[in-house]
């Protein structure tokens, strides 16, 4: 029988000027099975609610995310893109532009379907579980709730007893403060 991928598809509400925390359970493996791992193939994010209420005047947004194979509580927006912390597998940027008009709204700097797409670390594979984590930072004093949307692809990998526990213990948080 053939390994099946698996696509995650959902969403978050997050503010704008504000940190997720905890990160967010999107994926949970139960199996006694330990020769079976997801490799993130790809993965994309954007938001699905842009028209918000933004404040009194233009400006600029900006909004990272990671991925990660365990549990996270980030006290610091650069948290979120620190490559130092194992646990993360992916990552995301993407600067907007902040609208104040009659219907306000955000849009990306640019319009290119790689601007949604995550950089992925490629020596990661998904034994137990993956979170999603975020920040947005803007320049206006309104900070509305936002919904994102995120798009995942995992591909099915058959590996050894051994590496599934090497790659559970990789992906594990070792920081015991977070």
């Amino acid at each position: 029988m053939a390994e099946k991928d698996l696509t995650l598809r959902g969403t978050f509400d997050l503010a704008d000027n504000a940190l997720m925390a905890p990160s967010e359970l999107i994926f949970n493996y139960e199996s006694s099975n330990r020769t079976r791992a997801w490799e993130i193939e790809r993965a994309y994010l954007w938001p699905v609610t842009p028209r918000e209420a933004t404040g009194s005047g233009d400006g600029q947004l900006l909004m990272q995310a990671s991925l990660l194979t365990d549990t996270a509580t980030y006290t610091q927006f650069s948290q979120i893109g620190d490559l130092t912390d194992n646990r993360q597998v992916a990552w995301w940027n993407q600067a907007y532009q902040v609208r104040d008009a009659g219907t306000d709204f955000i849009h990306p700097r640019t319009n290119a379907p790689e601007d949604f797409e995550c950089i992925l670390d490629p020596d990661t594979l998904v034994t137990t579980q993956l979170h999603i984590c975020a920040a947005v930072t803007s320049d206006n004093a309104t900070s509305p709730v936002r919904t994102w949307g995120y798009l995942i692809i995992l591909k099915a990998r058959k590996i050894s007893a051994w590496e599934s526990v090497f790659q559970q213990v990789k992906g594990m948080g070792q920081n015991l403060d977070n």
